[in-house]
């Protein structure tokens, strides 16, 4: 009836979805799901990430292990993978594309909040001279916006914006492989089982919430 359940490219989009469903009770499935094939991206979702983009990887880097899912540079402006839930510094960046490193010790998903919540996001790097800025503005190993993951978009778009509840980081349960956002924790997303019945949002063009109830969804399916 429309083009596909929803997709989140932005900020913007995130808040807009939210939105549609605070006056309803139940969380609800967007279109992300999790594939079988781990990819690197950057955090913004204009910064694909791809064998024709720049990259600066240092020797036998990024490791395989899936467990280094995210990614940092060295004081050499190298960049490896590490366990998100190391703590080091990291650089910012704003819409003014001013870098900015944070001499506060943090994991990965709490860099990447920190800044959203007082600058644009982690600093994504896409060429030799950005690289060249960002090595120049750190003193020591730090997070950069490049993280590895499994998760795809029904409606196959390249969007990496991720908006994960805190537990979820701490999830490796294979079982929960479809996506909510979750009404009553400000939007965050949550991964759960794909046979959870669940209002779900669609998207045409715009954001179109299925008002359905729980009950009406679980008669279909019965």
């Amino acid at each position: 009836m429309y083009t596909d359940l929803a997709t989140v490219n932005n900020d913007d989009e995130k808040n807009s979805l939210f939105k549609t469903i605070t006056d309803h009770s139940y969380d609800v499935y967007t279109g992300l799901y999790r594939g079988e094939v781990f990819r690197w991206h950057w955090t913004l979702p204009d910064s694909v990430y791809n064998e024709k983009t720049f990259q600066n990887w240092g020797k036998n880097q990024p490791d395989k292990n899936i467990n280094e899912g995210c990614a940092a540079m060295d004081n050499n402006g190298k960049w490896f993978s590490d366990s998100c839930d190391t703590q080091r510094q990291f650089v910012c960046f704003n819409a003014t594309k001013t870098y900015i490193l944070i001499e506060q010790s943090k994991s990965w998903r709490e860099a990447q909040e920190f800044c959203r919540t007082f600058h644009t996001d982690l600093v994504n790097v896409r060429t030799s001279s950005e690289n060249q800025v960002v090595k120049n503005t750190a003193k020591n190993d730090v997070w950069i916006g490049l993280f590895n993951d499994p998760w795809s978009w029904s409606d196959q778009s390249n969007s990496s914006f991720r908006f994960w509840n805190s537990s979820q980081l701490s999830n490796n349960r294979r079982d929960r492989d479809c996506v909510t956002v979750m009404v009553n924790h400000t939007g965050k997303w949550n991964d759960v089982q794909c046979n959870t019945t669940q209002p779900f949002i669609c998207h045409g063009g715009a954001f179109v919430f299925f008002s359905l109830s729980l009950k009406l969804l679980r008669n279909e399916t019965e």
